[in-house]
């Protein structure tokens, strides 16, 4: 049988992919892990309605980050592409994140963990808010694997 999970009992850490760097992304309200098929394919032949095979390519890990605090390092590693940068920088290289997140079962009798890695964000926002409201942020990426999913 299954545990309930209940999201406020947890952690979420992003780090640089060396392990060089624990980047602060703080004031979490969410976090998504999907993994996923980008195609999957179904043979159909003229002499049956029903699939005749079936083949699956190009796994990703879909990653939704909803936060309301980070520090500026984390930013300044994405603008670099995995170098801190003040600035845009000039590369083709993207920043890579591995993302882990611990959660606590509503009973505390166990806590799942679920490790991905090298995420990368297409886009990072720098300021997102509304007069008289608290800013709140959102990292959308893919990862290329989910190296641990476990419970202890």
């Amino acid at each position: 049988m299954g545990n309930a999970y209940w999201f406020d009992e947890g952690t979420i850490t992003i780090d640089d992919p060396d392990g060089v760097e624990t980047l602060t992304v703080a004031g979490f309200q969410g976090l998504t892990v999907e993994a996923a098929y980008e195609n999957l394919m179904q043979l159909y032949t003229a002499d049956s309605v029903f699939i005749e095979s079936q083949k699956q390519a190009n796994h990703l890990i879909n990653v939704t980050i909803d936060f309301s605090k980070w520090d500026s390092d984390t930013a300044e590693y994405w603008l670099g592409g995995g170098a801190a940068a003040s600035e845009s920088t000039d590369t083709s290289d993207p920043a890579l994140f591995n993302v882990t997140a611990v959660s606590t079962a509503a009973d505390g009798s166990v806590q799942r963990t679920i490790e991905v890695e090298n995420v990368t964000f297409d886009s990072f926002p720098m300021i997102d808010g509304t007069q008289g409201e608290y800013e709140q942020y959102n990292l959308t990426g893919v990862g290329e694997k989910i190296t641990n999913l476990s419970t202890a």
